[in-house]
């Protein structure tokens, strides 16, 4: 039987109430919520993807929690205890936005006094903060990072051996991360910059191939905004061949990304098809062996993700009808994390854009948006799509406008189609 605490708490420290947990599930009522919290029912099988995602952990914890076999500290406790301790949410207290961050950067190796938690309870932190990330939660990140970072360093100076410190290190690695995506959505280019570099740091100090990995996959953000496309798909495929590939489904997993990504540079770099092509080969061995779409190491990989890039390179390569004939008849499944599923809609929208489409191009926004909101309101790209769409069909102006007022952003004035946009490039 689950108790009623851990479950209440976990709704609660998710922000939400009754009714609003029964709608992200899809449509339960709030008494039937109320009914999973005191053990009185059970969520049926469709619940439990989306109540996990809704509750911001994975799904196996939950089914452990709802059968009562998940010894986790109360997430009332753990945040009692940080109000005692007098624990500062920077994210809140200053006026410049990106204060908290650059201050995380400054002093990432001299981070301030604090108690560190046991092993399991930091590890349940960083996977939390990688799914707010991958699901595109950037609020909830910027919640958490501000006191997990430091106490994620003070525990790398107490690790008891050299395990328990490669293991810190490497959630160091996933929480620079994911501090990365909170910079590059907001466009602070330099700072941005300045972590990747403080992750590549603790990359190394992890001494694994894998989390090293991640470190170049992450920076290869940066070649996109220099315009250094052709540099990068080189550093690329230089980390990919560090790996051993066909150890592990992560090691595989991480070499298809690195080949995955270098094919989208070798699109923007205007390279050779032969390259492209070979990358996304690559890329598609990797999956067929990791079999099924997953978050490894913080990064999701796996056979719909990378359909979701060949669509993505079919736009870059100027062929919005082979994007849509890619797209025919398919969507990413529900497995597939937030941002990655609401990348495939965006492409649908600029391939509809291209071709003439407005109403399915919106409609594809529209799907976007109601699959990871923050992500599309991050977006630099989306205005400018939203322009084009109306340019496409000036009856639709005022829907454009509506669906932009949802978003909270300023359309430019109405464009004609045609040319790439630059949408959804940064931060995956």
């Amino acid at each position: 039987m689950a108790r009623r605490d851990e479950l209440r708490v976990l709704r609660e420290n998710a922000g939400l109430s009754l009714s609003e947990l029964g709608q992200r599930v899809g449509g339960a009522s709030k008494w039937t919520v109320h009914r999973w919290e005191t053990g009185e029912a059970r969520p049926r099988g469709k619940w439990w993807p989306r109540l996990a995602e809704a509750l911001e952990i994975s799904e196996q914890e939950l089914r452990r929690i709802l059968n009562g076999t998940l010894d986790v500290p109360l997430l009332e406790q753990r945040t009692a205890a940080k109000q005692a301790l007098g624990l500062t949410d920077y994210s809140k207290s200053q006026a410049d936005p990106s204060a908290w961050l650059r201050r995380l950067v400054d002093f990432h190796d001299i981070p301030d006094d604090g108690p560190v938690r046991p092993l399991p309870e930091l590890e349940h932190d960083v996977r939390r903060v990688v799914h707010a990330r991958v699901n595109s939660k950037y609020q909830l990140v910027a919640s958490l990072l501000p006191n997990l970072m430091p106490e994620l360093t003070r525990a790398v100076g107490q690790a008891r051996g050299a395990e328990d410190q490669q293991h810190m290190w490497r959630w160091l690695v996933q929480a620079w991360r994911a501090a990365d995506a909170v910079a590059d959505k907001n466009g602070w280019v330099s700072l941005s910059s300045a972590i990747i570099a403080v992750m590549r740091q603790a990359a190394n100090q992890a001494e694994d191939p894998l989390a090293i990995a991640v470190g170049d996959y992450v920076r290869a953000q940066t070649f996109f905004v220099h315009g250094e496309h052709a540099k990068g798909r080189r550093e690329l495929t230089r980390a990919a061949a560090q790996l051993n590939a066909g150890a592990s489904a992560e090691t595989m997993a991480c070499y298809g990304a690195l080949h995955m990504r270098a094919a989208v540079l070798a699109a923007r770099g205007h390279g050779r098809r032969d390259q492209i092509e070979d990358h996304l080969g690559e890329a598609r061995e990797a999956a067929r062996y990791v079999g099924e779409d997953g978050v490894f190491l913080g990064t999701a990989f796996g056979p719909d993700t990378v359909r979701i890039h060949e669509i993505t390179l079919a736009l870059d390569l100027s062929e919005p009808a082979s994007a849509l004939a890619s797209a025919a008849g398919w969507q990413p499944g529900e497995h597939v994390p937030a941002e990655r599923r609401s990348h495939f809609y965006v492409d649908l929208a600029r391939a509809q854009t291209a071709l003439g489409r407005p109403e399915s191009a919106l409609n594809a926004l529209e799907q976007a948006c109601r699959i990871a909101p923050e992500h599309i309101r991050a977006d630099p790209g989306i205005p400018r799509l939203l322009a084009a769409i109306a340019g496409n069909e000036p009856g639709m102006t005022e829907e454009v406008r509506r669906f932009a007022r949802t978003l909270r952003l300023a359309v430019p004035a109405p464009s004609l189609p045609g040319g790439r946009e630059d949408v959804g490039q940064r931060g995956e």
